[in-house]
């Protein structure tokens, strides 16, 4: 699931799209408009607040499996041997 938002290719064309709309900016973009100027570009039958919330929601999910891959990793580190002690204080405190 966590790799869904980033290969599914409509959110692989939004991101190209986000990427050629930013190239020059000059001011925060509204999310909004972007996804309405996508949509009407795209054919995407979505209205601009469904587009938005579900690649949020797609963010999200993304988001939290993170978390929890780095709340078990965190858990590991005291038991890496290949890890010094000074590193794995540092690395405990950066993930804290």
């Amino acid at each position: 699931m966590p790799n869904q938002w980033t290969t599914a290719p409509e959110f692989t064309n939004f991101l190209n799209y986000i990427i050629e709309q930013t190239r020059n900016v000059e001011a925060p973009m509204i999310v909004q408009r972007m996804a309405r100027e996508f949509k009407e570009k795209s054919g995407s039958t979505d209205t601009e607040k469904t587009f938005v919330l579900r690649l949020a929601i797609k963010i999200l999910s993304f988001i939290i499996s993170l978390f929890f891959r780095i709340s078990r990793l965190r858990a590991r580190i005291p038991t890496f041997a290949h890890i010094d002690t000074n590193t794995k204080v540092k690395l405990l405190f950066a993930l804290n």
